[in-house]
């Protein structure tokens, strides 16, 4: 990801993106060593130059699990009711 973000000129603006999460407590440094109790969710970089004020987005992969018998993020929260409008 970081020899991509280089390549194309966009690893000064994430590392700001990340700097700026971390001053504001979103985000926090991960442990050299992890018990199997914890698990960090990966940063990813979504790209999308046609836009005109925000090219560069830092998204974290709530799909990612630590192994593959243990649950993800996204499969422990409750989604509750759609919002989109019936048709």
């Amino acid at each position: 990801m970081t020899t991509k973000l280089q390549q194309d000129g966009y690893m000064e603006q994430y590392d700001k993106v990340i700097r700026e999460q971390w001053q504001k407590g979103i985000i926090q440094e991960a442990a050299e060593t992890t018990t199997n109790q914890e698990f960090y969710l990966p940063p990813k970089d979504v790209l999308k130059e046609s836009s005109e004020t925000t090219k560069l987005l830092v998204v974290y992969d709530a799909s990612a699990k630590p192994n593959a018998s243990s649950p993800s993020l996204n499969e422990c929260v409750n989604p509750g009711p759609s919002l989109k409008n019936k048709l």
